[in-house]
């Protein structure tokens, strides 16, 4: 079965369309990069729509058809481990959903990151592979 997702820089369309995108169009999962996404609101606002995308997708997610939705952190920090782990931590612990993910960027120091975070119960995985 194919995965299908969703490249997202969008608030409207992951607020008004991702329903009927994982309905009709049989979507699987969405990326959302976090540094277009958040320009216009705050960052209550940002985990308020994360967690709304993500009680969309938990249905596919319960049913193991992927369901994640996927967020990247601030490029800006791709360079420093601490910052990224810090920023992971911070991001997964206030969505609070089995099925968000973070992506990390897969500088040296991301990987390092993600080396530290794959301790801790939450979803990673790495991109922007430089």
């Amino acid at each position: 079965m194919a995965s299908i997702w969703l490249d997202c820089d969008n608030q409207e369309l992951l607020k008004n369309r991702l329903a009927s995108l994982v309905q009709e169009d049989r979507l699987t999962g969405v990326m959302i990069n976090s540094s277009l996404y958040k320009t216009s609101m705050s960052e209550d606002e940002f985990i308020k729509d994360i967690q709304n995308a993500c009680e969309v997708l938990m249905n596919k997610y319960d049913d193991g058809e992927d369901g994640f939705i996927c967020c990247s952190i601030d490029m800006s920090l791709a360079k420093d481990t601490k910052k990224i782990v810090t920023s992971a931590k911070e991001i997964f612990q206030k969505v609070e959903k089995d099925n968000f993910m973070v992506a990390i960027p897969a500088t040296k120091e991301g990987i390092e990151a993600l080396s530290k975070l794959s301790t801790k119960v939450m979803n990673l995985c790495a991109t922007h592979i430089f």
